[in-house]
């Protein structure tokens, strides 16, 4: 609260700035049109607010939210017209209501998927939403059948400005919103409980250890959320809406909220309130105009978007590394199992009898294949969300905005040249485009960015651009049937053959992206970013192409949709499914690329499809109770959806299949029960043919010299002053207590750290600017200490992925299924497993193995990207008494075969002196003493610091029968 003032004079800059561009614009703005954009962005900021909290403590954002004070206050006919009770006391009894409704959301339906990716998170509180807006209209119906408007709250004043009539809601809004979010931000700046929120946020395990319980936290702040969202949805609204469904599923509401929880980086109670009262300045301002009303919800876009660009990134935690196992696709099968025909081809038969029966009900009357045709576009579309975000790890709510988008370019461009292909091929293009720019916030920052964004852009496309006389305009209109060979393909079963045809052909695409080396960069840079950077993944590069590739699969699906209608307005393209195909991606399952159509089906069966898609204002609330109930129940007991549930069925016909075969194999098997001893048994030394030793062609000199480089986090310094060199063909190591800037040292090394000075250069270049993938590709390849690699990968998998330096997968040519070099790779992949002692654990998720085994597995994929300078970090740690013996002589062996330079952090004294040929040791981010192992082991500055005097620390590993052999 130091700088309080600061909120409300930005705010009021904000509105001065705002009413003087609208004026130079053209725009009127009288005063009380402003006064009224305040009063309703006061609710917005109010549940801006309500987001923020959550999301600090929780990571999510929480699209229930409305739906909780909206319970709360269907209480409100009930305790005043059936029981007479006053207001106030009504009131009063409803907050708790609030509180108790919040918490356990949080305790219901959040806290067990605490380990799950946020993106579940998110959806499992939309599912949360729906049920909570069920409730609320059973609630509705104790009172009276048609109850008479609520009292307005006794006691606080109505006043006009001009013609606008303020009303005691309205009153009582202005006078609670700052004092409750000045109050809850002091709350949380100087109490106990705000310190421990704040210590939750920064980290969960931290928390724990400072005696905080990140449960009740997360409990405590959900309930004031839910407290001040009951206080907001009563002051604002003053009545309870006839349809909670409708009211909680609309946008309306929840996009400015989100809006103004974005301004303020969802981390600033305060300016959450200031972002949502100028989103309804905004708001307001646009929609008085007569001329620019429809582009109202393109401002607010255009708002958000800015806001997302300039905001700093949120200091809160990221993605848990390994939180996407818990909904990752079917483990692999053991390999002679997997090889027979029928147990690798039995998923595409299953496609194949679908596919049938589709097309047999489809071709069944012209009726029965626009509402097929129309199925059939929506689960094309779910295809683009699987891969976004089953595949991605991104949540987008808008996908079928970019399907509205090449809806709109393919009539216009068909309309102009008639040509169906050229539309096509139009569409997708423009829509890719879109979606890459539309999240381009989001690959600044990881998060749920582009959730936001999505959203709006999907709210924003059928006022904004459909609705566009050049495009669609607000009537109805008449596509073009597509013209094939001089052939006319007419509406109903032949267009639903040619609507087949092409979703065919977007789903062999999904597939060639899921399955090939493409997909493999994107799941590890969904796994684990910063590995995946270390393995000479663009990280940013790769997030850009998958983004085009699913808005161009969006955008054809859309352009077969339009061209399926002989006639269709904007009203056919509800903003609403695009909600319902993420319900439909997360029923079926983000696991399997077919998740998202198998859920698609199911929502088709129940009706869902053909409601939202004849423009109604809202579905049957049984269906809708059924939807949301069966998305929110099924996510608690799998969140990775059906086919999680369905991962034993395909393990008993794979078992049936292989005993045919003369293969015996249990589920335990197959479940990775009968776990092997997770301890690598080396082979015999020999020359990997595919893996040589690099040649150095480059000038003479040392390999790796770094000058004076220094690193500090505010008035702690991590690197300070450091001057360090490594020869061609050396090994250094790095030895220091910790906390002496070891770590922080290869943080700097490769990239993954800004110095804030000093330079670093890499085989006579500076390379001090570039990032890490940049350095990896140069050779310059670290480890990290704890080896999480990526959870969901299998160990043939990461090795593959390492192989990308050498043998590297053309894009296109993945994406398109005729990459040449995946036969080598595998090839390649399975000498370097052999070379290592993996094939035990071939098959198994990185996730499944021991930290030792792990461990080995990095450092043979290390090794496959043909390092020339090797950064191990604590290679030994956490690995077994066996394995720490194996591990000196292996990389004794691996430095003289390949020819390495390595520069090792180490704690165990007597493997990392075994293995260099000079040693710096370091203390408080300074060199100590650089020299022999022989001139380290006898220096008593070292000794004092950190061997502490004693010699058996020289025995820890059994490793001092190497001690010199390197020397």
């Amino acid at each position: 609260m130091k700088h309080a003032w600061r909120v409300p004079l930005g705010t009021a800059a904000a509105l001065a700035a705002i009413i003087a561009v609208g004026n130079l614009l053209g725009l009127e703005s009288p005063p009380y049109v402003v006064v009224l954009g305040m009063l309703i962005g006061v609710s917005y900021g109010l549940l801006g607010v309500c987001l923020t909290l959550i999301f600090r403590v929780s990571r999510v954002i929480n699209l229930a939210q409305h739906a909780v004070g909206l319970l709360a206050m269907a209480f409100m006919p009930l305790l005043v017209q059936v029981l007479g009770l006053p207001w106030w006391i009504a009131f009063v009894a409803i907050t708790p209501i609030g509180f108790a409704v919040g918490a356990l959301t949080e305790a219901v339906v959040i806290r067990p998927l605490v380990h799950a990716p946020r993106v579940v998170g998110v959806v499992a509180s939309l599912g949360a939403a729906g049920l909570l807006a069920s409730a609320a209209s059973y609630v509705l119906g104790l009172g009276a059948e048609d109850p008479p408007p609520l009292p307005a709250p006794p006691g606080l004043p109505e006043f006009h400005v001009g013609p606008l009539v303020v009303s005691p809601g309205y009153t009582g809004l202005i006078i609670s919103a700052p004092i409750l979010t000045a109050a809850l931000t002091l709350f949380l700046t100087r109490s106990k409980f705000g310190l421990a929120v704040r210590a939750s946020a920064t980290s969960t395990d931290n928390a724990r250890l400072a005696g905080i319980s990140p449960v009740l936290v997360s409990g405590l702040a959900w309930g004031l959320a839910g407290l001040i969202g009951t206080l907001t949805s009563v002051f604002f609204l003053g009545d309870v809406p006839s349809d909670p469904t409708s009211s909680v599923m609309s946008t309306a509401t929840l996009l400015p909220a989100l809006g103004a929880a974005a301004i303020a980086g969802f981390t600033s109670l305060p300016r959450a309130l200031a972002g949502g009262i100028v989103i309804g300045v905004v708001q307001q301002i646009m929609l008085w105009s007569p001329t620019l009303s429809r582009y109202a919800d393109l401002a607010l876009l255009l708002v958000l978007f800015g806001a997302l660009m300039l905001s700093r990134r949120a200091r809160l935690r990221g993605e848990v590394v390994g939180s996407w196992v818990a909904v990752t696709s079917w483990r692999p099968l053991p390999a002679p199992l997997a090889r027979l025909w029928m147990v690798r081809n039995h998923g595409r038969l299953v496609l194949l009898a679908v596919a049938g029966y589709v097309a047999l009900a489809a071709t069944r009357d012209d009726t029965s294949a626009q509402l097929w045709t129309t199925t059939v576009c929506i689960a094309v579309v779910s295809l683009s969300v699987v891969l976004i975000t089953g595949l991605g790890g991104e949540l987008s709510l808008g996908q079928f905005g970019f399907a509205m988008v090449g809806a709109g370019v393919s009539h216009a461009v068909v309309r102009e040249s008639g040509n169906f292909l050229a539309g096509l091929l139009a569409a997708g293009l423009a829509a890719g485009i879109v979606s890459v720019i539309l999240a381009y916030p989001s690959l600044r920052a990881r998060g749920l960015t582009l959730t936001i964004l999505s959203l709006a852009f999907a709210v924003t496309v059928p006022t904004a651009f459909l609705a566009d006389p050049r495009v669609m305009g607000s009537g109805a209109v008449t596509p073009q049937q597509p013209v094939l060979g001089g052939l006319v393909i007419s509406a109903g079963v032949p267009y639903f053959l040619l609507a087949a045809l092409i979703a065919g052909l977007c789903a062999l695409l999904a597939w060639n992206v899921w399955r090939g080396g493409f997909g493999r960069q994107v799941r590890a840079a969904r796994d684990n970013e910063a590995a995946a950077e270390s393995f000479g993944i663009a990280v940013l590069g790769t997030r850009v192409k998958l983004l085009f590739v699913t808005g161009l699969i969006a955008g054809i699906a859309g352009a077969v949709l339009m061209h399926s209608y002989t006639s269709v307005s904007i009203a056919a393209f509800p903003v609403d499914i695009n909600i319902r195909v993420v319900l439909a991606v997360v029923i079926g399952g983000v696991g399997i690329l077919y998740g998202g159509p198998l859920g698609v089906l199911w929502l088709f069966a129940s009706g869902v499809a053909q409601s939202s898609m004849s423009g109604s204002e809202g579905v049957n609330q049984a269906a809708s109770l059924a939807i949301y109930s069966s998305v929110l129940v099924l996510i608690l007991i799998a969140p990775g959806g059906a086919a999680q549930l369905l991962q034993p069925l395909r393990d008993l016909i794979a078992i049936g299949i292989g005993r045919l075969h003369g293969l015996r194999y249990t589920l335990a098997d197959l479940r990775g029960e009968k776990r092997l001893e997770n301890v690598v048994t080396l082979h015999p030394p020999k020359q990997l043919p595919v893996l040589r030793a690099r040649v150095d062609d480059a000038e003479d000199g040392p390999l790796l010299e770094c000058r004076d480089l220094r690193l500090s986090f505010g008035a702690v310094t991590a690197v300070g002053g450091l001057d360090l060199t490594v020869g061609r063909g050396e090994t250094l190591g790095l030895i220091g207590p910790n906390g002496a800037g070891k770590t922080s040292t290869f943080e700097l090394i490769s990239g993954f750290a800004r110095p804030d000075s000093g330079r670093v250069r890499f085989d006579g270049r500076d390379v001090t600017g570039l990032p890490p993938h940049r350095r990896a590709e140069l050779g310059l390849i670290r480890s990290f200490q704890d080896a999480q690699l990526f959870p969901t990968m299998s160990t043939v998998e990461v090795i593959t992925l390492a192989l990308e330096r050498q043998l590297r997968t053309n894009t296109a040519a993945s994406i398109l299924g005729i990459d040449l070099t995946v036969r080598k790779r595998h090839a390649v992949a399975d000498e370097v497993i052999d070379y290592f002692g993996l094939t035990p654990y071939r098959e198994s998720r990185i996730i499944e193995l021991s930290t030792g085994c792990r461990r080995f597995v990095e450092l043979a994929a290390l090794i496959s990207m043909q390092p020339r300078l090797l950064l191990l970090d604590e290679p030994s740690s956490g690995i077994a008494q066996r394995e720490c013996e194996a591990l000196g002589p292996l990389l004794h062996r691996l430095r003289q075969e390949f020819d390495l330079s390595m520069v090792i952090i180490e704690h165990d004294v007597p493997l990392v002196l075994s293995l260099s040929d000079r040693v710096l040791a370091m203390a408080e981010g300074r060199q100590l003493a650089l020299g022999t192992p022989a001139e380290i082991r006898a220096d008593s500055r070292v000794i004092d610091s950190y061997l502490g005097g004693s010699p058996d620390v020289l025995h820890r590993s059994n490793q001092s029968h190497l001690e010199g052999s390197s020397n």
